[in-house]
């Protein structure tokens, strides 16, 4: 095993095993014929004298004797920290793992990646796993591929704006890679306007017999993150569409930021347009009543 010969790579891996579990994990040399991962509470580096370490031996667990979960972290981690291929493929790594596990995988497998020179492509359908990837890495690549059951379609999400998902706080709060996942996104203000619409959804998907899981909804932070969330989620292939208070025709369709706010596709202008004429007809009505209420008071 190449871990043996590596001390930097056993050493990041036992300290991501060592995060993910809370145990250690040790390589047991004593059968000169075979090489055996055990994991054990303790470290073998700070026991002193030949009766402890026969001791300690004993009592450590083989890998093979651990839960599915632990078997997969292990087999994974160590199988990359060992492997001299420069690409390897990994297909749901996620699986038998908690989600706070998922996620510490996908960091530790970035992390030895790096070290060895190796490329890995992961197929998952875990949106843990998938944050741990952007959330260490500014050098993820996200393709989501959908299937309509007659032809396969492919859409990628480019490093830099993978990367601004996790990064910018204004986002990353509002969880997009979870929207991945799901055939259409809408994107609100608040998570107040969430709820609302989440619910609505599910009343209207609970009367007209439909799967509510197809639809994902995200609270963005403000009218302003709103489409950026559809930009990113639009580019890796999510049909999403953005839901706006009322209160944005306050802003007036010629300020720059309610323009922009708008800004979410190819007829943006249209949309721009419409609402300048909704608010000069909302003026109108409104400038009609203060007139009526000076003509009668009652």
């Amino acid at each position: 095993m190449a871990l043996i010969k590596d001390d930097e790579a056993y050493r990041r891996v036992k300290g991501w095993i060592h995060r993910a579990f809370g145990t250690c994990l040790v390589i047991d040399r004593n059968n000169p014929q075979t090489v055996v991962l055990k994991m054990s509470q303790d470290d073998p580096g700070l026991l002193n004298g030949p009766g402890l370490h026969l001791n300690y031996w004993q009592k450590a667990i083989p890998v093979s004797q651990m839960g599915d979960g632990i078997k997969a972290f292990v087999g994974i981690i160590t199988s990359v920290a060992s492997f001299p291929y420069r690409l390897i493929l990994i297909d749901e790594p996620e699986s038998f793992l908690h989600p706070s596990a998922a996620i510490v995988l996908a960091k530790a497998l970035q992390d030895v990646a790096a070290l060895k020179g190796t490329r890995v492509a992961v197929s998952t359908h875990s949106e843990d796993f998938l944050y741990g990837c952007l959330a260490t890495s500014s050098s993820v690549a996200v393709v989501r591929l959908d299937y309509d059951g007659n032809s396969g379609s492919a859409s990628c999400l480019l490093p830099e704006d993978a990367q601004t998902l996790s990064s910018d706080p204004l986002l990353r709060t509002s969880e997009p890679w979870r929207a991945v996942f799901h055939k259409g996104a809408v994107v609100v203000e608040a998570a107040d306007d969430r709820s609302f619409y989440e619910e609505v959804h599910h009343q209207i998907a609970t009367a007209r017999s439909l799967d509510r899981s197809d639809v994902s909804f995200l609270a963005a932070t403000n009218k302003q993150t709103i489409p950026r969330l559809v930009k990113a989620l639009r580019s890796v292939g999510v049909p999403t569409a953005g839901i706006f208070d009322l209160d944005i025709l306050r802003e007036g369709s010629d300020d720059p930021q309610f323009r922009s706010v708008f800004d979410v596709g190819e007829r943006a202008d249209d949309l721009a347009a419409h609402c300048k004429m909704l608010v000069t007809h909302m003026s109108t009505l409104t400038e009609a009543k203060e007139a009526w209420s000076r003509l009668d008071p009652s």
